[in-house]
């Protein structure tokens, strides 16, 4: 939990988030500053958590939660499962973003991100304590359909790879 959730979480919901309250083309939550914006966003959460049933205790976005030490890319300052909580947001969020948009390349990439990572979480999830030869074979082949996902959209579709049409 601590690598992926304090490792890869941190910096990809930094990221989101900093990226979707600094465009001017994002209104997802409202036309504020930084602040208003963030304060917003961490209401959604909130409230999708109640209705989702995800217990948490993310403290509020602030842009100072989002700065990091160490690098010059944003970070979401958080908790381990709190870092979770918020990927698995954010894959609800930008679903829910993205069908509201016309097709947008960032949004979509961060949308397809957080739905791997989302979905990565799950499946380690609901698969018990041990990491077992068969849960490692549908971990691998997620990544493989990310990266397939990636190379192979509706206008390069590569029959032979990914069977799609």
């Amino acid at each position: 939990m601590h690598i992926l959730c304090l490792g890869v979480d941190i910096l990809v919901a930094g990221n989101v988030l900093k990226t979707i309250v600094d465009s001017d083309s994002y209104q997802f939550w409202g036309d504020g500053d930084e602040e208003q914006k963030l304060l917003c966003a961490w209401q959604k959460l909130k409230e999708w958590a109640r209705q989702s049933g995800w217990k948490h205790s993310v403290p509020r976005f602030a842009p100072k939660k989002l700065k990091s030490a160490q690098h010059p890319y944003p970070e979401l300052q958080s908790k381990a499962w709190n870092a979770r909580v918020v990927i698995q947001w954010l894959s609800s969020a930008l679903e829910e973003f993205s069908t509201a948009l016309p097709a947008d390349g960032t949004i979509q990439l961060m949308k397809e991100c957080v739905t791997c990572l989302a979905s990565f979480h799950r499946i380690g999830e609901l698969n018990g304590r041990f990491l077992t030869k068969s849960v490692a074979q549908r971990m691998g082949k997620l990544c493989a359909l990310a990266a397939v996902a990636r190379r192979c959209g509706p206008s390069t579709c590569r029959r032979e790879v990914c069977g799609g049409g």
